[in-house]
């Protein structure tokens, strides 16, 4: 139960320090996330997502975007991504991502800890200027159920060039079991500028489905379930 209780009161407090800021934005994230794993190492996605802003009345952004992951053994992973963003106020980006996951979990131990880093560089499909940052996000994954785990994540952007921390991200989430294959992740993100005059920050509320999809072994006589 405490665990419980730190998971909330982590999202309480987000919530409320957020919104405190006057020049806050609401936004909405909706989209959806397809795996295929290609046997033990590799696998594949595909996530397509719609970002709202001005309170959630404004469409920002569509976005497609592929991934290639490695796993190296059980705990560490390369990632590969490729982002097309159409902006419908603003010129196109084009991202790519390189980067590497690590996984800690044990059997019968609820709590789980997961570190990622990205180099990532996006460059504007009209004017041609580009930005890189590099990305350091730590996550907690609780197991509280066979229906609902809750996470925390903090995310950090180092903006390369200038030589200086950006971003930052605090983010609460909940992900639902709907079936085997089937997922339901609902979260709340408040994203703040960092050594800037006059930062700007978001409360972005996300929500997003996941489908998992494997290629099974020849040896089962069929090739994807």
């Amino acid at each position: 139960m405490k665990l419980q209780r730190t998971f909330f009161f982590f999202f309480f407090f987000f919530a409320v320090t957020g919104f405190s800021q006057s020049n806050a934005n609401i936004q909405l994230w909706t989209g959806a996330n397809v795996k295929l794993d290609l046997g033990k190492k590799w696998s594949l996605s595909y996530s397509p997502e719609l970002r709202f802003t001005d309170t959630m009345r404004t469409l920002n952004s569509v976005i497609n975007e592929l991934g290639v992951k490695y796993k190296l053994n059980k705990s560490i992973s390369l990632l590969a991504e490729y982002r097309y963003t159409y902006r419908p106020t603003k010129n196109d980006v084009n991202r790519f991502c390189l980067g590497a996951s690590y996984d800690w979990s044990k059997k019968d131990f609820p709590l789980s800890f997961s570190y990622r880093i990205k180099f990532q560089y996006s460059r504007n499909r009209n004017s041609g200027s580009s930005e890189s940052y590099l990305r350091n996000k730590i996550t907690l994954d609780y197991n509280l159920s066979k229906l609902v785990d809750p996470s925390v994540s903090y995310e950090l952007f180092f903006l390369f060039g200038k030589n200086e921390f950006r971003n930052s991200r605090y983010s609460f989430g909940l992900e639902w079991r709907l079936t085997k294959k089937l997922s339901l992740n609902t979260y709340y993100m408040y994203q703040r500028e960092i050594y800037v005059k006059n930062p700007s920050s978001d409360h972005i509320f996300g929500i997003g489905l996941n489908y998992k999809m494997k290629i099974k072994d020849k040896k089962t006589n069929a090739s994807i379930e």
